[in-house]
């Protein structure tokens, strides 16, 4: 029910009293009274200003709907943003987790590369530090060996000297040194 209609309905109940009133007693014709004038007066200031108050109530009232319409569907575009949020972060933690899973492999792999190479180049350095050392051996058993002949060829050298000193006489001695220097002049 309308403001409109429950204030014309006040109206009426309140002229109909007025008109029982007046018919109940001896009293003087009920137009003549000053209670029906302003009980007309009213109804007619009432049912004049019933329209633009309406009016403006009603106004007031759409104007608080469309405020709470506007709150619901505001609401329901947040909501929606939330559920469009909360989908993407699902998303996306569902990424990093695949992403993160991809890092680890790719560094499990990297590593495993990394650790055969480094295998592979100490290997080479090993075996290149082997050969050196094999070369240096060799050098060193070529360099010993030299010295074992030079030194035992000295020796032999000083043993016959030795030898020769105890068994050579001076007269052979002599003999020696003549045929030496007749073998300069020969060829002198």
């Amino acid at each position: 029910m309308t403001s409109e209609n429950i204030i014309h309905n006040e109206l009426v109940g309140t002229v109909a009293e007025t008109v029982h009133e007046a018919a109940s007693g001896p009293h003087e014709p009920f137009y003549l009274e000053a209670e029906f004038w302003v009980a007309v007066a009213v109804v007619l200031v009432v049912a004049g200003l019933a329209k633009p108050v309406g009016k403006i109530i009603n106004g007031l009232l759409h104007k608080r709907i469309k405020g709470i319409a506007d709150r619901i569907d505001e609401a329901a575009q947040i909501r929606a943003d939330a559920q469009r949020l909360l989908a993407d972060y699902e998303r996306k933690f569902g990424n990093v987790e695949n992403e993160a899973y991809q890092i680890i492999e790719k560094s499990k792999r990297e590593i495993e590369f990394i650790r055969k190479e480094k295998l592979d180049k100490l290997e080479r350095e090993l075996k290149l530090k082997e050969k050196e050392a094999v070369n240096r051996i060799e050098r060193a058993s070529s360099k010993a060996v030299e010295e074992v002949a030079v030194m035992s060829s000295d020796m032999a050298v000083e043993a016959v000297k030795e030898a020769l000193r105890r068994r050579i006489t001076d007269k052979v001695k002599d003999k020696l040194i003549e045929q030496s220097i007749a073998e300069l002049e020969k060829v002198g």
